[in-house]
């Protein structure tokens, strides 16, 4: 995401003319009228620092904090290191100061909003994406909608981040009807309103938007059958049940995440009262709470959150690596896909101390749980127990005996310990992106 975004603020056409994609009217629409006063100057465009210093009339832009200038520095150091991401805020915090001008908020907000260059601050994302949307940025009015929606930041806020949703749509922005629509189709986090969401995709469609079009189809068909298998403690209680396109869970509820797991991942995502919640029921739990809790921790404490999500890791390896039918280990790429999106940020850490510290502090943690928990959330993850309770015979969970589970745990425990000292095969890291048909 995060290249789209930086493209939506630095392309241009030609030296001192106005960023434009694909063309400089529809730029002027997304960024506002300021985007006619943006001049982008490819002799400045860098990658760093030092090759903009051999350029004097570019440094001295640069230093005086000529917007165009700064953004396209910033764009390049944010995509180079966690260091360079630290020094492209501080640019863009003094062409701010020095012009004001709302693609550097709106380039701040995407930073700071997204979580891919660095660790998010949604509350601090929120407001330079208010500043640049209240002037008539349409990229900014489509990330700032989706964070009110998410409750990232600050309080939700459905109706204001639908509105938002509603500009960036019919302003033409990519993706945003379609997510507008999703958003309202599914009901999750803002009242549904099916109607709405299906106007909005025919209006997008009758623009040549084929997304649209497609997921139009999809969203009417009685055809499209999607059982998953809805996992719990006690057999009788284990069912299949049929999802359409719309409702579709983000990732199999056979990896853990169930309609109870569904609304607590829907649930404001600063809410520090879920956040309480989880840090008290997680270490105990099954092994789904702390992925979610790792990614709420994102928002607020960045190497707390990694530490958490290697703890996940390590717990799901070894609820995994019980189970007799192997694709269990399918959960921890799912699960890798939910939490990805707040996370990406630790895939720049790796190697690292903080990284190294994060596995230490979850081998630590891990050893004081207990490990004679059944798996019930992930052992019933495979065709076989899907046939058995699609013909209502769910059975006993089939796991390994009893006798190797310490085994397994170590191995898990070893596995994630290497991993810290290992530079070549770092731990995979969170892959933002769906693991369902569902992109929201």
């Amino acid at each position: 995401m995060i290249a789209a975004l930086f493209a939506m603020a630095l392309q241009a056409t030609a030296p001192v003319q106005p960023v434009s994609r694909p063309a400089a009217g529809a730029a002027r629409a997304w960024l506002g009228e300021e985007g006619a006063r943006l001049a982008i100057d490819p002799a400045c465009h860098v990658t760093d620092e030092a090759l903009l210093a051999a350029r004097p009339d570019c440094a001295a832009r640069l230093a005086r904090g000529e917007t165009g200038v700064s953004l396209q520095l910033a764009a390049a150091l944010a995509g180079s290191s966690p260091q360079g991401s630290a020094r492209a805020l501080a640019i863009l915090e003094r062409a701010i100061a020095a012009e004001d001008h709302s693609a550097a908020h709106y380039l701040m907000g995407a930073l700071l909003g997204t979580a891919e260059r660095l660790p998010p601050d949604y509350a601090r994302a929120r407001r330079h994406l208010q500043i640049a949307a209240d002037r008539g940025n349409i990229a900014a009015a489509d990330l700032l909608g989706q964070l009110l929606i998410d409750g990232k930041g600050g309080p939700r806020d459905a109706a204001g981040g639908i509105a938002l949703l509603d500009r960036a749509a019919k302003a033409g922005f990519p993706g945003a009807s379609v997510k507008l629509a999703l958003t309202l189709l599914q009901g999750r986090r803002v009242p549904r309103d099916v109607a709405r969401g299906l106007a909005v995709l025919d209006a997008a469609q009758a623009a040549g938007d084929r997304q649209a079009q497609m997921l139009r189809v999809m969203a009417t068909s009685t055809k499209v059958h999607n059982y998953q298998l809805l996992p719990a403690p006690v057999p009788a209680q284990v069912r299949p049940q049929n999802y359409s396109v719309i409702d579709n869970p983000r990732i199999p509820p056979a990896f853990g995440f169930d309609a109870d797991m569904q609304r607590l991942h829907d649930l404001p995502f600063s809410d520090q009262a879920v956040l309480d919640d989880l840090a008290r029921r997680a270490p105990t739990g099954p092994t789904p709470l702390l992925y979610e809790l790792a990614r709420r921790q994102s928002g607020v404490d960045a190497e707390r959150a990694l530490a958490t999500y290697m703890l996940a890791k390590l717990r799901m390896t070894y609820d995994a690596a019980r189970c007799v039918d192997p694709a269990a280990d399918e959960a921890l790429i799912a699960w890798d896909r939910l939490v990805g999106p707040d996370l990406a940020f630790m895939t720049r850490w790796r190697g690292d101390a903080r990284y190294r510290a994060a596995i230490d502090a979850a081998l630590t943690q891990e050893a004081t749980l207990p490990g004679d928990a059944e798996p019930w959330w992930v052992c019933r993850a495979g065709m076989a127990a899907m046939t058995a309770a699609m013909g209502g015979n769910a059975g006993p969970l089939r796991l390994k005996p009893r006798d190797s589970w310490p085994a397994l745990r170590d191995a898990a425990r070893t596995a994630l310990r290497d991993l810290a000292t290992d530079r070549k095969n770092p731990p995979a890291p969170p892959s933002p992106g769906p693991a369902s048909k569902d992109p929201q």
